[in-house]
């Protein structure tokens, strides 16, 4: 029986009965679904890049990086089928991940 079930997953890496979908759809740079895309990647594009410099071996600093996400007006937010729909884009008003630096070998080439 186990190896009926293992032969059903191996030929090709997915269940015989699971509908596959490979459609992909390109959205030019002037719909409201790529603007939107493009505001909320820019949101998590926090500055955690600073000049380096040298840390001890084995020391470790640690923090937290937040980010304020303006409101989104009524017009901003319609996006939804290239901009008949209004989307709730609107959910936090922060944004935050954690961030650490570690101290590696003390003159990298």
């Amino acid at each position: 029986m186990h190896l009926i079930c293992l032969l059903a997953v191996v030929p090709n890496g997915q269940t015989l009965a699971q509908d596959v979908i490979n459609e992909t759809e390109f959205l030019h740079s002037n719909r409201p679904e790529a603007w939107a895309m493009n505001y909320v990647t820019s949101i998590t594009l926090l500055s955690g890049l600073s000049v380096p410099r040298s840390r001890a071996l084995g020391s470790i600093e640690g923090g937290v990086e937040l980010d304020w996400i303006p409101q989104l007006s009524s017009a901003q937010r319609q996006i939804g089928f290239n901009g008949i729909k209004e989307e709730d884009l609107n959910k936090a008003p922060i944004f935050g991940r954690p961030a650490s630096l570690s101290g590696f070998r003390g003159n990298l080439p």
